[in-house]
């Protein structure tokens, strides 16, 4: 978007700010009344000198990358290997028995035992009344907020100079977490300093399994969430007479809305509600058709949009259910069962699940696990290399596309040797835990050090004068 058509958008504010080091004095166009949709337009020049003095101080920080993936790569091999032999180890140790009562002749052992985690302990939550015989029952708070999003564009200059505009936009939307409105680069959009309720999670301490106890780390590990229904009527008076109950929540689940000014409080059209679910990341939405009569009943809340400051609470429950457990028996409970490779076997699945299944799940999330582990080094080390060889790139801008040719050839040697020296010092790690692979990878990563370097010294031919090469 140019200057000029921003100054005319009457929803739009400009700053400018242009100094040869990069930063200096700014000129601020201020509509009156801007709100949601809101776009604050911020344009920085910053000049050569300046670029190759950054890309300098960036040179420190790409050290610290490049350096801290060698031993990120080494340590995931080895943890890979320990890991998959802890498995191994685990499943040709493993006893299956009876969930009715622990055997003092299984003390000790890795033991498999499935049957359902139960706890007749009460569940409460306070500040709403709400109490349940369960495993976890959770509250879900959100806040309606101003959030700032940032789409930011940068041209080179002839000079080796640069031009960045900052576009920062303004929406309001649900948010689970505060939104820290003194941070944002425009006035006017903010939001309170603290919410008036927190999320909060009650979890029984007391879990059994047939005759056994669950530890806590087991019970952790229970990824089961289901809606919580419950009534107004029953909430506390403090709580009714600031909210409203619509059933909009997961799986048509009830959703209370609450503000501090009922009088002036709004409720979500249907409409909205539907077209907000799409920000959600806990579970797919349905919007219950009968969702406007229970709002209507109470006249300190009209249907229009809802305001800064106003917040939704649903609520969440871990019931009772069915589960397997591998862990070495402990008395009545479990702890960790350390096997000879160094690793900790401590493992709940929902649901009846054999021992082999269980060791194949934990198989392939250790297998995800090292890849993701191994991208993560390798981007460490190209971002390391990358901004090592950034001054090469700020150098070559005094020509914008003689700039951008450098900047493609120094990303293409970074990308070469990141992937090369990744692959040394995974084999590096191998040929310690992994012997036969590691050779075999070394010669791999070798080769394609020799290439590169080979292609680096290659010069161009020279003929003699009134010598031709013929072409066929």
């Amino acid at each position: 978007m140019s200057i000029s058509s921003i100054i005319s958008d009457p929803g739009s504010h400009v700053r400018d700010k242009s100094s040869g080091l990069g930063s200096g004095p700014s000129s601020f166009f201020s509509p009156i009344g801007c709100g949601s949709g809101c776009m604050v337009t911020e344009v920085t020049h910053e000049s050569w000198f300046s670029r190759i003095v950054g890309s300098i101080k960036g040179i420190v920080i790409g050290g610290l990358l490049f350096l801290i993936s060698f031993p990120l790569l080494f340590w995931n091999e080895g943890r890979a290997v320990r890991t998959a032999k802890g498995l191994k180890e685990g499943a040709g140790a493993v006893v299956r028995v009876n969930a009715d009562a622990p055997d003092a002749a299984n003390e000790g052992h890795f033991i498999h035992v499935s049957g359902k985690a139960h706890s007749s302990e009460r569940l409460t939550d306070d500040a709403f009344a709400i109490t349940l015989e369960g495993i976890r029952l959770h509250r879900h708070v959100e806040m309606y907020q101003w959030d700032e999003d940032e789409d930011r564009k940068t041209k080179k200059k002839l000079g080796g100079g640069t031009t960045t505009t900052t576009t920062y936009s303004y929406e309001k939307r649900w948010s689970d977490h505060l939104i820290d409105s003194a941070d944002f680069k425009e006035s006017g959009h903010n939001n309170p300093s603290q919410m008036p309720f927190q999320n909060h999670v009650a979890q029984a301490k007391d879990v059994v399994l047939g005759g056994f106890r669950l530890s806590h780390s087991l019970v952790n590990q229970i990824d089961l969430s289901e809606p919580l229904s419950f009534a107004k009527e029953a909430l506390p008076e403090s709580i009714r007479k600031h909210s409203v109950l619509r059933n909009d929540g997961p799986n048509g689940s009830p959703r209370l809305y609450w503000s501090a000014n009922p009088k002036h409080a709004s409720l979500p059209s249907v409409e909205s509600v539907a077209a907000d679910a799409n920000d959600q990341t806990d579970e797919p939405e349905e919007t219950d058709s009968n969702a406007g009569e229970v709002a209507s009943q109470d006249d300190n809340f009209t249907t229009d949009a809802p305001q800064i400051g106003d917040v939704r609470i649903w609520f969440s429950k871990t019931p009772n259910t069915e589960v397997s457990v591998m862990a070495k028996q402990f008395g009545e409970t479990f702890e960790p069962y350390r096997t000879q490779a160094g690793t900790e076997l401590n493992m709940l699945a929902l649901g009846v699940v054999s021992p082999a299944a269980m060791i194949a799940r934990a198989e392939a999330d250790n297998v995800i696990l090292t890849w993701i582990l191994r991208g993560a080094g390798v981007i460490m080390m190209f971002f390391g290399v990358m901004m090592g060889m950034k001054p090469l790139a700020a150098l070559g801008d005094v020509i914008p596309l003689f700039g951008s040719i450098v900047a493609f050839g120094t990303t293409i040697v970074a990308a070469g040797i990141a992937i090369s020296l990744s692959l040394v010092t995974i084999a590096t790690a191998w040929i310690v835990y992994r012997p036969l692979l590691g050779i075999g990878l070394i010669v791999v990563a070798i080769a394609i050090i020799a290439f590169l370097v080979t292609r680096s010294k290659r010069k161009p031919e020279v003929l003699a004068p009134g010598v031709f090469e013929v072409v066929e």
